[in-house]
């Protein structure tokens, strides 16, 4: 049964293997996005669709609000910072869900992100090369189909990479695992 149209993807092969399946995001130096799906017992992603541009999706003034929010009001949530904490706050799950679209941005992510999200047992991996995307707040990142952000709902299954040009090397919580090839 091929899910959704997702050439290569059978929900019934996740029933009963105990592993993680991962739906890995690899953005680009070339301001691309790369959509994969990582099945258990697979050495290696298989990308899904083709890659498709992407742009900062976030201005300075975002990030500098969200910022603010969590380093500044949060602690002091009082006096001087009592009005714009409550407007800052309104603006997360928009500044979520346009985090959501850069890396669901294709018909073939979205359908991969649809088939593999119900899954207890499915983990978010966003990779990159570059200190510029991996700055970026993803742990936001917002479904609009969804009550809270990716983060929330999937736990400690999201998890943020840098992609390395050798995979013999050890990620960072130290294993060589691969998950960074």
């Amino acid at each position: 049964m091929v899910a959704s149209g997702v050439t290569g993807f059978n929900r019934n092969e996740r029933v009963g293997w105990g592993m993680a399946h991962r739906l890995v995001v690899d953005l680009t130096d070339q301001d691309q996005v790369v959509v994969s799906t990582w099945h258990a017992g697979e050495l290696a992603p298989s990308p899904i669709g083709e890659p498709y541009p992407v742009q900062v999706p976030l201005d300075e003034q975002a990030l500098e609000d969200l910022r603010w929010y969590v380093e500044d009001y949060l602690r002091v949530p009082y006096g001087v910072y009592k009005q714009r904490g409550p407007q800052v706050a309104a603006r997360i799950r928009d500044w979520g869900q346009t985090l959501f679209e850069a890396l669901f941005g294709s018909e073939a992510a979205r359908l991969a992100y649809a088939a593999l999200r119900p899954g207890p047992d499915t983990e978010l991996l966003v990779r990159s090369a570059s200190a510029r995307w991996l700055s970026l707040p993803w742990e936001l990142a917002w479904d609009p189909m969804r009550p809270a952000p990716l983060a929330v709902e999937l736990g400690r299954r999201v998890d943020f990479c840098q992609r390395q040009a050798c995979h013999r090397h050890r990620c960072h919580r130290g294993h060589a695992c691969g998950c960074c090839w």
